[in-house]
């Protein structure tokens, strides 16, 4: 793996703010890690010693549950952080985490970063807004899947895709640019493949959604909107 450049660390809201001799320093002791989709970074409960930071691409958050299949959480996009709860409590890793496209990572050993932390404290400072937000993207997928019906489930799944991959296609065609499977999907809101196969072809009935090459396109984007919040 090479090492990257100081300007490569400057893209990673993490470091933005440190100076050039931390960025040196940084430099030095990380590398670049290329991953091909699908491919794992991380696996649950395998240690790990290094975190890795996103500069290009996007990954998969998913858990193995003991008496189901694995359920995904959210995905990570640039400038995210894989690993920061193993460095701070030194257990392995809570989830897998698995490339979604090519992806591009800054591998940093967890020597080296808690040795970053105690040279420039502000580091942590700036883990604590991420620590924060990742409990509440947590608290809100425990409270969506305990609250929230399949059909509502998949449609704010749906809607969550459109966001991060949305092109449009037509006055009111929206197509999801990342092609995701039944399987994918069943993942993402927690249930099995047929049932995500029935909504599927349900919201397709509706007109509210369309398959097309591979991809799904949203054609009625307000009515899919009002699918994800009835209870």
């Amino acid at each position: 793996m090479a090492a990257p450049k100081t300007e490569v660390l400057k893209r990673i809201p993490l470091f933005r703010d440190l100076d050039g001799a931390a960025l040196t320093f940084l430099a030095a002791r990380a590398r670049i890690r290329r991953c091909t989709p699908r491919e794992e970074i991380v696996q649950q409960d395998v240690p790990a010693e290094a975190i890795y930071l996103i500069d290009r691409g996007r990954a998969s958050v998913s858990i193995a549950g003991h008496d189901g299949p694995a359920v995904t959480l959210r995905e990570l996009g640039p400038g995210e952080i894989i690993g920061e709860v193993s460095l701070l409590d030194g257990g392995p890793p809570s989830a897998t985490v698995t490339a979604l496209t090519r992806t591009e990572l800054v591998v940093i050993d967890r020597r080296s970063f808690t040795e970053l932390l105690e040279r420039r404290p502000q580091v942590a400072g700036a883990l604590l807004p991420v620590l924060a937000s990742r409990l509440r993207r947590l608290t809100a997928w425990a409270d969506d899947r305990a609250g929230l019906p399949l059909p509502a489930r998949l449609a704010k799944c749906l809607l969550g895709l459109s966001s991060d991959y949305g092109q449009w296609v037509g006055q009111s065609r929206l197509r999801i640019g990342l092609k995701v499977s039944q399987e994918d999907l069943a993942r993402r809101v927690g249930a099995t493949r047929e049932s995500v196969n029935k909504h599927l072809r349900r919201l397709e009935r509706m007109n509210v959604l369309a398959k097309e090459a591979g991809h799904l396109i949203i054609t009625d984007l307000a009515r899919l909107q009002t699918l994800a919040t009835h209870e």
